[in-house]
């Protein structure tokens, strides 16, 4: 029970997280650009911002309403893990691999990639545990 909640938190954090990111990229890019440390974005690249504004917005309301939903919080904490490593380890070779992209421009992905992928493999490995106790 204290580990479904546990589960239950750290998707509707994450989907508030989504959410939040998402209508920064919407309807402020520009201030995402400057606190990221990127230059002033072409005004063809706000339909790329947005777009992906949206697509967070759609994972955000995705999680916040799995949290809600005991039947879809251990689904929705595997994507969570998956799409947390792949940000974070695409977050980390980003500026090896790009070499004009910085570790600052990419703080927040890394920050929130990595945060939510210990916090999603925390959940599940104390349900694993749990459930070994209970058999």
């Amino acid at each position: 029970m204290i580990i479904m909640k546990f589960a239950k938190i750290v998707l509707l954090i994450n989907g508030i997280v989504d959410v939040v990111i998402g209508l920064t990229l919407i309807f402020l890019p520009n201030v995402m650009t400057k606190l990221l440390s990127y230059p002033d974005m072409p005004n063809h690249a706000f339909y790329f911002a947005s777009g992906w504004g949206i697509a967070a917005i759609s994972f955000g309301v995705a999680r916040i309403w799995a949290s809600f939903v005991d039947a879809y919080v251990w689904y929705n904490v595997y994507l969570g893990i998956l799409e947390g490593s792949i940000l974070t380890l695409f977050s980390i070779l980003c500026p090896i691999i790009y070499t004009d992209v910085s570790y600052v421009q990419i703080i927040l992905s890394l920050i929130v990639g990595a945060s939510f992928m210990i916090a999603y493999t925390i959940a599940l490995i104390l349900r694993k545990v749990n459930n070994n106790k209970e058999e």
